[in-house]
Formats: structure tokens, C-alpha cells, sequence
């Protein structure tokens, strides 16, 4: 009985807390913000040819009132230095993240890497509240950061957007990290023969469901 009592009480405290967030949220929506305020945009580099394809995308953005928001492996700092020489007039921050799985690590030892390194970036990201949007092309690092966004976005309710484009070099199969993603984020794939049946019925009732809702 007692037990139930607990059950009903924390059930209750839980519903009263996301009606205060969807509350705050909602009245948050309505507030008039400047055109030139500025907005934070996420970008996660990864070794390889990914750095490089993020670099050739993101010169494609001319907006002055972005600040980038770049995240890198620990072990990574060559896509740092890369980002710094070619990027030079755009505003931007660095963060470190800890990377999830070294070449020879075992699943179990890579399982802990993953919860340690998405308890890392909960924290590391937190604070960005006007971080509304992030892009990655596939990097294995991306992954505990992006989830860790889909926790603060359906948890906290966090307005933020997950952009996922695949990397040009996947052929005929999307890479692990779009396999672990696509469900939560937004896909661009650069090859038709990525575009299964799956992935087209979820872009389309996506698209289908904004356009409603403008």
C-alpha cells in the first residue's frame, strides 16, 4: 500500500513538472528576439575526411551572427588545428569531448566509454541554451554528444535541432552512426541508394507533419 501511495506521489510530481516546462516553453516561444542577436550552432569534427567535409560545408554559411560551437575528440587535435587555419573569420568556441572507443577495445569497455563520455557532454552542454542546432556527418564521437542532446531535447524539453548529413564517402550503406541516429535527426544522405523505403517514409511524414504545422 505504501508503496503504491509512492508511486501515485512521484507519478504526480513527474506530470506537474513536464506541465511547468511545456508551460515555460510555450511562453518562451512569443518573445520577440532581434534579427542580428546572436544564435550558437553546434558542429562535431572528426578525424579523417569528416573535418574536411564539415569545413567545405560550413563555408557555405556567410551569416556573421553564428558562433560555432565546434566539438573534437581528445585525441583529435589535428581537426582543431584544421578548423582554426581554414575558418578564420568565423566566430567560434572548442570543446573536448571524450572518445567512446579506441581501435582493439572490447564492446563492454567501449559500453562504459559511451555512458561516461553522454554523462560528459549532459554537463558540457547544458549550458548552451542557445545552441538550437547541430550538425554532424558521421564521426564516431558524434553519437554520445547527439544523445545527449535527445535527452535534454525530450527530457528538459529543449527546443534544438539535429542535423545529420552523411558523409559523402558511404557508397552503398549508411555508417553506424546513421544507423544509430536517423530516428532522432534530420538526414541529407549524398547517394540515392541510401534512401531505403525506411528512410524515405520517415523524411517524408517529417516534412509532411512541418508543413501541417505551418
Amino acid at each position: 500500500m505504501l508503496f503504491l501511495f509512492l508511486c501515485i506521489i512521484i507519478n504526480t510530481l513527474v506530470f506537474l513538472w513536464f506541465v511547468i516546462n511545456i508551460f515555460l516553453k510555450s511562453s518562451n516561444t512569443y518573445k520577440d528576439k532581434g534579427r542580428n542577436e546572436m544564435v550558437e550552432m553546434g558542429v562535431v569534427l572528426g578525424s579523417g575526411g569528416h573535418t574536411y567535409e564539415m569545413i567545405q560545408i560550413l563555408k557555405q554559411i556567410k551569416n556573421s551572427n553564428i558562433l560555432f560551437n565546434f566539438f573534437y575528440s581528445h585525441n583529435d587535435n589535428l581537426s582543431k588545428i584544421k578548423t582554426e587555419n581554414e575558418l578564420v573569420n568565423y566566430q567560434k568556441n572548442f570543446f573536448v569531448i571524450p572518445r567512446c572507443r579506441n581501435v582493439g577495445d572490447s564492446y563492454s569497455l567501449s559500453f562504459i566509454k559511451f555512458i561516461f563520455s553522454f554523462l560528459y557532454c549532459i554537463f558540457l552542454t547544458y549550458k548552451m541554451k542557445n545552441m538550437k542546432v547541430i550538425i554532424v556527418n558521421g564521426p564516431g564521437v558524434c553519437v554520445p554528444l547527439v544523445y545527449s542532446l535527445i535527452f535534454r531535447k525530450y527530457i528538459f524539453l529543449k527546443n534544438i535541432k539535429i542535423v545529420y548529413i552523411e558523409s559523402i564517402c558511404r557508397v552503398y550503406s549508411l555508417s553506424l552512426s546513421a544507423k544509430l541516429l536517423y530516428y532522432f535527426a534530420d538526414f541529407l544522405p549524398h547517394n540515392i541508394n541510401l534512401l531505403n523505403l525506411k528512410i524515405i517514409t520517415y523524411i517524408f511524414f517529417k516534412v509532411r507533419r512541418k508543413k501541417l504545422a505551418s
